[in-house]
């Protein structure tokens, strides 16, 4: 008989002022297999409070936190300065492109918007936690890129890597999209990142697309 793999489970801090939507999405979370709630945090000094003491493998955080238009941004940069790895959705009433840019800038990897299927909230979690970036703000081309910002010369392949790490993949699937070894893959990556004077894949990806340099192909 076969036997069925089990994820592993991916412990998620919800931070929203909105404590019924909030108790919502806890109850979701819980009834996922692969995903539950450590906890709700409903102010942004609890949200970094709850971060260091809970170390929650990843936050979904509401982009209008304690009614600000960009409280989540402040929370989402306070706990990338005490946690570079954190790894934070956020979630909004609408998107732009720019703010999909903003959101991304601010150090998120992934973004959703309320009016969304449930199915893509519950996908950005799972993607992120494996290191990719998930973006679903309804129908939109691409990003808006910032202007004034010249782009960087990048060799074909380069560029070809760049495209790829922007639409969230890693050095091994890249590599494999592009049927080049992972060695060589990760030099272009560290080409890239050199020539952008990036620190990460997604800082990478966040000043390509500020530059025009790419767009990144959002989830349907």
């Amino acid at each position: 008989m076969a036997v069925q793999r089990v994820r592993e489970m991916t412990r998620v801090l919800v931070v929203d002022d909105h404590g019924t939507f909030a108790e919502m999405l806890a109850g979701v979370l819980d009834d996922e297999p692969d995903l539950g709630c450590v906890g709700h945090a409903h102010s942004a000094a609890l949200a970094v409070d709850m971060y260091a003491k809970l170390k929650p493998d990843v936050v979904i955080m509401n982009v209008e936190l304690t009614a600000s238009m960009d409280g989540g941004l402040a929370v989402t940069r306070a706990l990338l300065a005490g946690d570079p790895g954190a790894r934070v959705v956020l979630f909004a009433a609408h998107a732009s492109g720019a703010s999909v840019v903003r959101a991304l800038d601010a150090g998120a990897c992934g973004l959703v918007t309320k009016d969304g299927r449930l199915e893509q909230l519950l996908s950005a979690l799972r993607a992120v936690r494996s290191g990719r970036v998930r973006v679903y703000p309804g129908p939109m081309s691409g990003l808006v890129p910032v202007q004034g910002q010249e782009a960087v010369p990048l060799t074909a392949r380069e560029h070809d890597v760049l495209s790829q790490m922007g639409q969230g993949m890693d050095v091994r699937s890249i590599a494999a999209e592009l049927q080049i070894s992972v060695h060589t893959c990760r030099d272009h990556v560290k080409e890239v990142l050199g020539k952008l004077g990036a620190h990460s894949q997604l800082e990478a990806v966040v000043l390509a697309v500020r530059r025009g340099m790419i767009t990144m192909e959002l989830a349907a």
